[in-house]
């Protein structure tokens, strides 16, 4: 599996898509019959599916489907020829043809442009008309001061204090190869699924050895 080790690593390039949590997926102990359920629902979540679909301007429109749950939308995409075709297929079978949800501006939004249709989105929006970090939320911090971005820094293990509660990082320098800690009052994850995995599993130590169960939010 290939990975992208860079600032906003795979949000450049992915397809932007958008989908909620269904609120069956807060509770899937229940259904599965082991593990356990998330310790919040989709009511209590949903309002900040809201606000995030506010700020990143999620193109869509509202289809009444518990299976991907409705939210805040810009203008669907438009459809192409192919579309039609498929749409037309699919209702002979009963199946909806419905536009997806993608963080993708059909129109002007919170100080980006609307997409023109270039169609080079794989490798990233010349123009910041889809959400990822280099155009939306990494300026804005920047913009706060109180931001310091490390460039060259590859995260190798989370730092945990006596009580097994993260308390920094440990990253390798690629230019110098040596290790350096920093330390933080909230530790977040969010180097993708393989990554973040790949951090947690790294992150052994005398209070955490083979089963982790660390004190902190891991994200996407």
């Amino acid at each position: 599996m290939e990975t992208l080790q860079r600032h906003g690593r795979q949000s450049e390039f992915l397809g932007a898509f958008v989908r909620a949590i269904r609120d069956i997926d807060f509770k899937a102990a229940d259904l599965d019959g082991f593990g356990e359920n998330w310790p919040v629902d989709y009511a209590e979540i949903a309002p900040w599916f809201s606000k995030a679909e506010r700020y990143m301007g999620v193109a869509s429109t509202a289809q009444n489907r518990p299976s991907n749950p409705d939210g805040e939308y810009l203008p669907p995409m438009p459809w192409r020829c192919i579309d039609y075709i498929i749409q037309k297929g699919a209702e002979k079978i009963g199946v909806p043809y419905l536009p997806d949800r993608c963080a993708q501006l059909t129109v002007a939004h919170n100080g980006h442009p609307p997409c023109h249709y270039c169609g080079n989105c794989t490798r990233g929006c010349d123009v910041g008309s889809f959400f990822s970090p280099t155009w939306f939320t990494i300026p804005e911090a920047e913009a706060t001061k109180n931001l310091t971005l490390l460039t060259n820094a590859l995260v190798r293990s989370v730092i945990v204090d006596e009580t097994g509660m993260a308390k920094g990082v440990a990253y390798v320098d690629r230019k110098s190869k040596r290790e350096i800690e920093v330390y933080a009052r909230v530790v977040v994850l969010a180097a993708s699924c393989v990554e973040t995995a790949h951090i947690m599993l790294n992150s052994k130590s005398r209070h955490c050895r083979r089963h982790c169960k660390f004190k902190w939010t891991a994200g996407p």
